[in-house]
């Protein structure tokens, strides 16, 4: 298994990541350097105290129902699957977050670490598009769906934990078995869904941006852990029968999931104006 041996955030001035110096140079620098806001202890306490038995979260048979307009599972947390493994559960509110921004943000973010840095500056160490790196600047495909064939290989923590290697490969919504005919609707204003490895651990990811039963726009993830798609296009759990990940490794996605999207909702908006016509590095 990798492991990081640089220094971490909490170690370093100002605890958040390095910044190249040359990076420190671009115009969204400025980003970075804008205080990171935690989210409340009360909500890392809620997610730290939620483990769920089977039957209770939503299997990855069931994974549509992520488009519905009523939040399934409605709690954050961990939930054990009958099927096998787990599936964490964040509902995170981005009210300032729109379908065209986070279009954009999935498609340019990966061009550069002060980009991905910017997201979660004391958890993003670091990101690498691996695989189709040119799809990303190719404008002949949609914004949004340039992500989509690319690999990136992504250095974070979770909650200023040590950090990870993680490896993402994002796919299209719709060769996953999700409801195309809702696309840009109330009910998937964007998805974003990647097949990933966390720690040699094979994860399946889905996050969407929906407007909530309340109208306030909401990202909901889910990752479903020990997941990995067939040949035939089906997901089924890889673990060993009774294997389950520690709960507080599970915890500290979920608690990161609300850490980087509360982040976005915050500086998205401004990025977006000033940038979306900049994709060059």
């Amino acid at each position: 298994m990798h492991t990081y041996n640089g220094k971490l955030s909490k170690d370093l001035p100002n605890g958040v990541v390095q910044i190249d110096e040359k990076e420190k140079e671009k115009r969204y620098y400025k980003y970075f350097l804008e205080p990171f806001h935690d989210i409340p202890s009360e909500l890392k306490a809620e997610i730290r105290n939620s483990v769920f038995e089977a039957g209770e979260g939503i299997e990855i048979t069931d994974r549509t129902r992520l488009q519905e307009e009523k939040a399934y599972p409605e709690k954050n947390g961990y939930y054990s699957l009958a099927g096998g493994g787990v599936v964490s559960v964040a509902n995170v509110k981005t009210p300032d977050m729109t379908a065209e921004s986070l279009a954009w943000w999935a498609d340019w973010h990966g061009l550069e670490h002060l980009r991905y840095a910017i997201w979660d500056p004391e958890d993003h160490y670091s990101i690498d598009v691996v695989e189709n790196r040119e799809r990303l600047l190719d404008d002949s495909i949609p914004v949004g769906e340039r992500v989509w064939g690319t690999k990136h290989q992504i250095w974070e923590s979770f909650d200023q934990d040590v950090p990870g290697k993680v490896e993402m490969k994002f796919v299209s919504p719709w060769e996953c078995g999700y409801d195309k005919s809702l696309d840009k609707t109330d009910r998937l204003l964007y998805m974003i869904c990647a097949e990933a490895n966390i720690g040699g651990v094979p994860v399946f990811a889905t996050e969407v941006l929906v407007k909530g039963e309340d109208g306030i726009n909401e990202m909901r993830c889910r990752f479903w852990i020990g997941y990995m798609r067939t040949p035939e296009g089906d997901f089924k759990c890889v673990l060993p029968e009774g294997v389950k990940p520690p709960t507080e490794l599970i915890h500290n996605l979920i608690i990161h999931n609300h850490r980087e999207f509360t982040r976005l909702n915050e500086v998205l908006p401004r990025i977006y104006e000033e940038e979306k016509d900049n994709w060059e590095v």
